[in-house]
């Protein structure tokens, strides 16, 4: 006779939920990341790409230009102050060629397609002009 176990995976998973409320501010991950090809591979249509980016910014943020380029959306940010940003946080799935000045202030990037990256990159920029 085989071994029972004492509980079931649905047990062990409700006592081993954790309750994160604060990732809800960023929404929902993008379900087109979850299979299929790896978003840094895929690219969205440019144009859509763009109206989606201006309609999340929902207004123009000073200091923050975005522009349609072959390859993708050209997003520049330049600031009197450090920008809230590190390197890496250009070099995330959907982006290319970003660039952060040595001083911080100025930062470029090109986003190929639109997931919870490009959101949580254009909320930080937003809130950080806006405060």
């Amino acid at each position: 006779m085989g071994r029972k176990l004492g509980r079931g995976l649905d047990e062990l998973l409700e006592d081993n939920d954790v309750d994160l409320p604060f990732l809800s501010a960023y929404g929902d991950a993008a379900e087109e990341h979850l299979e299929g090809i790896t978003p840094s591979t895929g690219n969205d249509d440019v144009g859509e790409l763009l109206a989606a980016m201006k309609r999340h910014l929902a207004g123009e943020i000073e200091g923050l230009s975005l522009s349609k380029k072959k390859e993708g959306v050209l997003l520049e940010m330049n600031n009197s102050e450090v920008l809230p940003l590190v390197p890496s946080d250009l070099q995330l799935p959907g982006f290319s060629k970003g660039q952060l000045s040595a001083d911080r202030m100025t930062a470029s990037v090109v986003i190929n397609s639109w997931g919870i990256e490009v959101r949580r990159l254009l909320d930080r920029l937003a809130e950080f002009v806006l405060l």
